[in-house]
């Protein structure tokens, strides 16, 4: 029995600016990591509490009463992460 064609590579559609986060990543890990640090930290003001922990008022309550409910911590993350690696990469490149 033979096998059949190996299945394609799959290819992720991932924007041009991603694609150079990833690949200066693995030659700057204390930036990379410096840069998650301050998109998690970040994110935790835009995170929906009540959605979690039904019935607590969360400290960025407020916020999120704006924002009607929106659970932006994740959006707000990778847009901390990657705008922080640029700018630590182009420090650190001077």
């Amino acid at each position: 029995m033979t096998a059949g064609p190996s299945p394609p590579t799959p290819v992720f559609p991932i924007g041009r600016p991603l694609r150079w986060l990833v690949a200066l990543s693995s030659r700057r890990p204390a930036l990379t990591v410096t840069a998650w640090l301050a998109g998690t930290v970040l994110s935790l003001l835009f995170v929906n509490y009540p959605n979690i922990y039904p019935g607590i008022h969360a400290f960025n309550q407020p916020l999120i009463d704006l924002l009607h409910g929106a659970d932006l911590s994740g959006l707000v993350s990778m847009a901390v992460a990657a705008g922080a690696f640029a700018g630590l990469v182009r420090v650190a490149s001077r």
